[in-house]
């Protein structure tokens, strides 16, 4: 909580965002989640040991292999999670005190916390749908930039 506040000014954005919009239902998401955190009942960190060096002027291409390594496996277990009844999201706010987790959990400095995953029971009754999507076209492109600018 203390993290998500000094991230965000101090205040909920809930509070200051118009009602109603998609981006204020997923900040109304991610709030309950900040208020809430302490009480779910299990908190999952997954863990990498990079075994790629560091070097100097290449820190995307490290960053890119150490993420793009843990991740299927993250995935994998939010998948496996849900056709058991339960469900989970990424989280990465813990990582602003990565040191303090890792010695109070006694992680080795050598390993990675990739995210932290609040995982809790699915509610009886839970359904799902298809997420809203941009089409195709207005995130696919092929051989050239053609996002937003920036």
């Amino acid at each position: 909580r203390e993290a998500y506040l000094r991230r965000v000014g101090g205040q909920l954005l809930t509070e200051m965002m118009p009602a109603g919009t998609p981006e204020t239902r997923l900040m109304s998401s991610t709030e309950w989640l900040v208020e809430n955190l302490a009480r779910i009942p299990v908190l999952v960190i997954p863990c990498y040991r990079p075994y790629l060096p560091r070097i100097d002027g290449d820190e995307s291409f490290y960053r890119a292999t150490l993420y793009g390594s843990i991740f299927p496996a993250v995935w994998n277990f939010q998948l496996a999670l849900h056709t058991r009844g339960y469900g989970t999201c990424i989280t990465t706010l813990h990582l602003h005190h990565e040191t303090a987790v890792a010695e109070l959990l006694g992680i080795p400095a050598d390993y990675v916390q990739g995210c932290l995953l609040p995982v809790g029971r699915l509610r009886a009754g839970t359904t799902f749908r298809p997420a809203r999507r941009l089409p195709v076209d207005e995130v696919i492109a092929v051989d050239h930039w053609s996002g937003p600018p920036g």
